[in-house]
């Protein structure tokens, strides 16, 4: 079980309430927070370890890369609802 105090940090707390909204890119996320790549990464890779948020790979056209879509697990959903409570 987590306390609202084990993630409450700026970037993963605003993480969780925007894919309360919806899935995401990191891309699209990272447009939400003031933090470097390299710190909103390791943000995103603890939240999936957590057990907070999913990550899928997305094909996208033909001639691009697939890319990791990121969204609310149930435990991330309930967390977030009952911080934003």
């Amino acid at each position: 079980y987590m306390t609202k105090d084990a993630i409450l940090d700026k970037c993963s707390l605003r993480t969780l309430e925007v894919l309360s909204k919806g899935p995401l890119s990191s891309s699209e996320l990272k447009e939400y927070v003031d933090v470097t790549w390299t710190t909103y990464s390791s943000r995103l890779k603890w939240l999936v370890r957590k057990g907070l948020v999913n990550v899928r790979w997305v094909e996208r056209s033909t001639n691009e890369r697939p890319h990791k879509v990121y969204s609310l697990t149930e435990k991330g959903r309930k967390f977030i609802e009952e911080y934003l409570k």
